[in-house]
């Protein structure tokens, strides 16, 4: 009886600790959650050279494929086969930069993002020898959404193009608006605020602060980017279609015009900004007599004698003929204006007359720009303004980054490549340009963005809604693309 008693003792003992193993493992029995899996796409893709001759569409025939060094996204990094074939499976990016490499060529960088698996092909440039260049001017133009972004985001980012492009001056744009065109009064005014939406405004000097200030504590140098919105009374073109000998109308402007720009210089003094850009695209006013644009620097100089100008004047060479505006300067007397300045710019975004332009091509065109400014004294900047289309080069059609404003974007096809042509283009012109006045000595990129996503301006800025409403891959925004791979590097060796 009591072997009977002492053998049900030790079976409940052996039971209970059974059960209490089982329990401390299981959580009570319960079943245990499955592992977390990450989803992953597939990116894969050849790495090709980036011919000069070829004009390129997005089917890249003749092409000559390239063994790469290495191919890396994220933590991933990897090497070309041997028929520069690669095949990466990666988490899903989210505005990740694949990265490829081979030695004797340009690094390059491409943004991708989106849940489907995809084919990227990437294309390279032969790095060339470069002839650095004394006082070339390495610049940057944020994207013109001031009040899209809350100050508090700007100081985040704005000295961003030190470090992500080895850049030297940042251009900040700053709009003011010509309103109240009158024809019979002769009138037009021009202020820091739009009159009928008044948020829409100029910065403080107390705002634009904290701006300065980071830009110059990275060692780069600030340009206030004084731009002219032409709204209500004024728009749809009006100002470029009023006549050019209505001497009362011009007379009111260029006074408002002084006014505003004497503001603006006592800002840029207050702050120690170095540079002011008088606009660009002013072909109604840059055709006006030099003394009349003389009497506003004068003034200006007058509160701020240290500060640098410069503005930019646009050109289409989609048209026949092409369309330069500095021909028709100072009524054509093109240096009377240009010599006002320490430098003078051109606005360039369409380079052919015909889709699909070669590199070679878009280099005959830059050296046309050249050809055009050589009777300048001064140096000549150039802001490439190309979106990353297939037409880029050929379509002079605005992309609007802002869908709520204008969705013809959507219209368009992204082709990074044919913006990165633009500027490999340039460089190249750039590199075997003599130098010093007349010549191509700086490039400032036009629209580059605050932040890595294409398509959302985020929860940080001011737009609602602030998802799906930006096409920022297709706009002449640089970030992340191959041209900016390609400013870098020509940047590293000015």
């Amino acid at each position: 009886m009591k072997r009977l008693i002492f053998l049900s003792a030790l079976l409940l003992i052996i039971s209970g600790c059974s059960g209490s193993g089982s329990s401390s493992k299981s959580g009570g029995g319960t079943t245990p959650p499955p592992p977390v899996v990450t989803p992953t796409v597939e990116i894969s893709g050849s790495v090709y050279f980036r011919d000069p001759a070829v004009p390129y569409t997005l089917d890249l025939n003749n092409t000559q494929m390239l063994k790469c060094d290495s191919v890396a996204i994220k933590e991933i990094n990897a090497t070309c086969n041997d028929d520069g074939t690669y095949n990466l499976v990666i988490s899903v990016p989210d505005y990740d930069l694949i990265k490829v490499t081979k030695e004797a060529y340009i690094p390059i960088d491409y943004t991708i993002w989106g849940e489907n698996n995809q084919s990227v092909p990437l294309g390279l440039y032969t790095a060339p020898t470069v002839t650095p260049k004394a006082s070339f001017m390495k610049g940057m133009v944020y994207l013109d959404l001031g009040n899209t972004y809350p100050f508090s985001f700007w100081e985040q980012i704005i000295d961003e193009p030190k470090n992500r492009m080895n850049a030297e001056v940042v251009s900040y744009v700053y709009n003011g608006f010509n309103h109240a065109c009158n024809s019979s009064e002769h009138n037009v005014s021009i202020s820091t605020f739009h009159p009928d939406y008044p948020d829409w405004r100029m910065p403080t000097k107390e705002e634009l602060t904290p701006l300065v200030e980071k830009v110059h504590n990275a060692g780069m140098q600030f340009n206030l980017w004084l731009d002219l919105v032409d709204v209500k009374e004024c728009a749809g073109g009006v100002m470029y279609s009023w006549d050019t000998n209505d001497a009362t109308f011009w007379d009111n402007w260029f006074q408002e015009y002084e006014t505003f720009m004497t503001e603006r210089a006592q800002v840029a003094k207050d702050l120690g900004i170095e540079w002011l850009t008088l606009g660009h695209n002013f072909a109604y006013a840059s055709t006006q007599s030099a003394t009349r644009w003389e009497s506003v620097i004068n003034s200006i100089k007058a509160v701020y004698p240290g500060v640098k100008l410069t503005y930019f004047g646009g050109i289409d060479l989609s048209e026949t003929p092409a369309y330069f505006e500095s021909n028709d300067y100072n009524r054509s007397d093109p240096d009377g204006f240009a010599s006002l300045f320490d430098t003078i710019g051109y606005t360039v975004a369409t380079l052919s007359t015909t889709p699909h332009p070669s590199r070679e091509q878009m280099r005959e065109a830059f050296r046309a720009i050249e050809s055009n400014a050589s009777s300048f004294s001064v140096p000549v900047w150039i802001v490439p303004m190309t979106p990353s289309t297939t037409v880029g080069a050929s379509d002079p059609t605005f992309m609007e980054p802002e869908l709520l404003s204008d969705n013809i974007a959507l219209s368009y096809e992204t082709d990074f490549y044919q913006q990165a042509d633009v500027y490999e283009a340039l460089f190249e012109v750039i590199n075997e340009s003599a130098g010093g006045p007349g010549h191509l000595m700086g490039v400032l990129p036009w629209g580059y963005h605050l932040k890595d996503n294409y398509r959302d301006s985020g929860p940080e800025s001011n737009s609602n809604p602030n998802t799906g409403n930006l096409i920022l891959d297709r706009t002449a925004n640089i970030r992340g693309k191959p041209a900016e791979s390609v400013v870098r590097w020509w940047y590293d060796k000015l």
